[in-house]
């Protein structure tokens, strides 16, 4: 392990009481960050999160290298208006899960007036934001593809510094285009947050996008049609290139850049069910779902139909937003190995943040101690991750290394209904996939969209982390698969090998003779 003498310290948990969760956010940004990488991410997820900016304090922070969402700070802006805590916290349940019982959340004393005027400049932009996206919401979303195609030809062209620094006054503005509309999106969502669990509640299979495509099953779809012929490489990767597990993270490549990861792809579907099926089946599953509330509750069913369709409208939206930057984000990549290239740093360019990279780009030295940095890294990384959910001054350097007793029995929030019983495989990283046997449980800390195409392979998934609308819970929903997340322990509590029965509906997973 590399010696923490001298290391730089990404831990925003040191030296304070805050309730930290990765719950949401986690699963989209589950690697420890470069610092180009994290210097795209601050700015993005403070532009998605605009309404959450109070002075001196920002929603989200590092521990670990990873990022954390701070939810003491959510609780304090509430508490500062006479909003209890627990009132915060059970409306964004379904976003960042539920918390276990007995857990009290440390606020932080902000001050009235300047937090009342800072959220009331961020309601001002938001709204602002709001009413202009949503005016041409579609006609933005069409035309990021080929924008992001123009520039990577733009980038690739670039033959000096500064003609590719000049080429940040294109990207940057196309970059802060994505982060607010993931405010919008965001904003969308939370006024419907409650609509997940009330409808579930009623018939879970209700919960599906309606029979259009989630952009987070696109990468699968995809796959399913270029298994088939229907589909050829460059267009799958012209379509879904961009989306990957690692996706966030840019020292990493993108699918599209890795002919070998396509093939490892087909391998898995090669003997898994066709997504084509799970779906038709999940589709007539929802429709069924709908005739039987209709036939209970008539006078309801309206109401019911167009809470549905308000709600999977926004998770169509969400999903192809998230899409949309994650494909910026590849021309974010693009232009920092590019600057690598025409500086001579090669890929140390991404210990640089892009601040500095473009103030090198323009002859400026970074002053920065890259070597520092790279061996930061390389810590933080060796490091086993944090727990889910941190309270207090989290120690990185010893890291949650204590063993827990396999019990066989896992509690959480039951996402997709369904009862399965079938052999567990406790999968630690997305990479591990090949080891999953078809019908088996998959059992795993947190998924993504790179985890969609294991899915077919599932009897079942099981997940650490995650809520009512974390991926594991839309694409399980999605392809009619049981889910269990928001465990917390399953990866503990549960061994390969082991047999169990998942009841999705009811949150349950118990170990069997």
């Amino acid at each position: 392990m590399t010696s923490t003498y001298r290391l730089e310290v990404w831990n925003d948990s040191r030296d304070v009481d805050h309730l930290w969760t990765n719950g949401n956010l986690g699963e989209a940004i589950p690697d420890v960050m470069t610092p180009a990488t994290w210097s795209a991410v601050s700015e993005f997820v403070s532009r998605a999160l605009v309404g959450a900016a109070v002075p001196g304090h920002r929603a989200f922070g590092r521990i670990g290298g990873r990022i954390y969402l701070d939810l003491s700070v959510l609780a304090s802006i509430g508490a500062t208006f006479g909003i209890s805590a627990e009132t915060v916290l059970r409306t964004a349940e379904p976003i960042f899960g539920t918390l276990p019982a007995g857990t009290t959340i440390p606020l932080v004393r902000l001050p009235k007036v300047g937090t009342a005027i800072a959220l009331g400049k961020g309601a001002v932009v938001g709204a602002v934001r709001a009413r202009t996206i949503r005016r041409n919401l579609d006609g933005l979303l069409a035309g990021i593809p080929d924008r992001c195609a123009e520039l990577h030809r733009a980038i690739t062209d670039a033959r000096s510094p500064a003609e590719l620094a000049d080429l940040w006054s294109t990207i940057g503005p196309l970059f802060a285009t994505v982060g607010n509309l993931m405010d919008v999106v965001h904003r969308i969502g939370s006024a419907l947050a409650s609509t997940p669990k009330r409808l579930a509640a009623m018939e879970p299979e209700m919960l599906t996008s309606a029979g259009a495509e989630l952009a987070s099953l696109g990468p699968l779809l995809g796959l399913a049609a270029l298994a088939r012929g229907e589909l050829d490489w460059a267009g799958y990767a012209q379509r879904y290139g961009h989306r990957g597990p690692h996706e966030f993270e840019l020292s990493m490549p993108r699918p599209a850049e890795d002919p070998g990861w396509r093939d490892a792809q087909l391998a898995l579907l090669a003997d898994a069910v066709d997504p084509a099926d799970l779906l038709a089946a999940r589709e007539a599953a929802r429709a069924e779902a709908l005739r039987q509330v209709e036939a209970a509750h008539p006078r309801r069913v309206t109401r019911v139909r167009r809470a549905l369709d308000r709600w999977a409208a926004a998770a169509r939206m969400r999903e192809q937003v998230r899409s949309e930057a994650m494909r910026v984000f590849w021309v974010i990549r693009a232009f920092v190995l590019r600057a690598g290239e025409l500086t001579g740093l090669g890929e140390d360019a991404f210990f640089l943040s892009l601040d500095e990279t473009i103030e090198l780009l323009h002859g400026r030295p970074a002053d920065a101690d890259i070597a520092l940095r790279k061996a930061t890294y390389a810590h933080y990384v060796a490091m086993p991750p944090p727990p889910p959910l941190v309270r207090g001054s989290y120690d990185t350097e010893v890291g949650a290394v204590s063993e827990v007793a396999a019990t066989g029995q896992v509690a959480g929030t039951g996402a997709s209904p369904g009862v399965v019983e079938g052999l567990v495989r406790v999968l630690p990283t997305v990479e591990d996939g090949a080891q999953l046997r078809p019908g088996e449980v998959l059992v795993t800390a947190v998924t993504n969209v790179g985890w969609t195409p294991l899915f077919p392979r599932a009897a079942a998934v099981v997940t650490d982390t995650g809520a009512l609308l974390s991926h594991a819970a839309i694409v399980a929903r999605e392809l009619g698969i049981p889910a269990v997340v928001g465990c917390r322990d399953a990866t503990s509590a549960l061994r390969t090998g082991m047999r169990v029965r998942v009841d999705g509906r009811r949150g349950t997973v118990t170990q069997l003779e």
